[in-house]
């Protein structure tokens, strides 16, 4: 990543989460995708733009994650923009790097933005978790972190 063009720095991530969605011209049909159990900016955000949104839910049964198999071809076509927290607050659910690629192959296939929260993304014990940054092939993706969570 180039610091020049590819970095900005913020005064916090909340801001800059919360402003990302006033950076898009949003077409009619467009959404925002978002966890269900999930910081509440993501939908503040929506709101106060009148974007319409789909909130993902988030179960045990699919390890707190938003499941990907359960989006229908249609709703893929009307994601503008999709929130990913990982490590999730508060579950601590990790999306691994087969589910970030996956993610970014549909991204990429659907013409929408994944916007990585990875506020957490260095408080780990063992393995460290994977980042949409590790994938420089997609131009799919934001990558937010935070330094006040270290």
């Amino acid at each position: 990543l180039n610091p020049l063009t590819n970095i900005l720095s913020c005064n916090g991530t909340k801001e800059a989460i919360f402003m990302i969605p006033i950076l898009f011209n949003w077409e009619k049909n467009k959404k925002i995708f978002f966890p269900s159990l999930s910081y509440p900016v993501y939908q503040a955000s929506a709101g106060l733009l009148n974007i319409p949104t789909k909130e993902l839910p988030l179960t045990e049964e699919n390890q707190f994650l938003p499941n990907l198999d359960d989006i229908t071809e249609k709703e893929w076509k009307e994601c503008g923009l999709f929130w990913i927290n990982s490590p999730h607050n508060p579950t601590t659910a990790i999306a691994n790097e087969t589910y970030l690629k996956r993610l970014l192959n549909i991204a990429k296939k659907y013409n929408f933005l994944v916007c990585s929260d990875e506020c957490y993304n260095d408080l780990y014990y063992n393995q460290k978790p994977a980042s949409c940054l590790e994938f420089s092939e997609s131009e799919h993706w934001l990558v937010f972190r935070s330094l006040s969570k270290r």
